[in-house]
């Protein structure tokens, strides 16, 4: 980048330097969600499901704290596969991580509604805090 002069009234002169913004970057103002989430993992989805791409796209998201574009890709998961316990448990997630607490518990109930035996849905303590036994 280079500096940038401006003469304001013909006698003085002031250097502006033009810096990178990245707007992916949180502003130190910015207090993050207490998502319940923690660490929980996002589920990867069968390599034969319709919504396997937007999964595997969500889950990349969602590992860099991109929250916002982890949910769209899950969203798109239960929309091409329905019936995919590991969509909708992974949409709860990033519903969690965008402080949005009664879409994270719809996401969860629906999990396991469609997979009520599957350790890793029944068993992830994120489960456990939005929806009581």
């Amino acid at each position: 980048m280079r500096p940038v002069s401006l003469v304001v009234g013909g006698a003085l002169s002031v250097l502006l330097i033009t810096a990178p913004c990245d707007s992916r970057m949180p502003s130190k103002d910015t207090k993050p969600h207490q998502a319940l989430a923690g660490s929980q993992e996002a589920l990867r989805a069968p390599d034969t499901s319709p919504g396997h791409a937007d999964n595997t796209e969500g889950i990349e998201h969602y590992a860099h704290g991109q929250w916002d574009l982890a949910a769209h890709h899950f969203r798109r998961v239960t929309l091409a596969d329905p019936d995919l316990a590991e969509g909708y448990f992974n949409l709860g997630l990033a519903m969690d991580k965008l402080g949005k607490p009664h879409d994270a518990r719809a996401a969860f109930k629906k999990a396991v509604e469609l997979a009520p035996d599957d350790q890793r849905i029944k068993d992830a303590s994120i489960l456990k805090q939005y929806i009581s036994k």
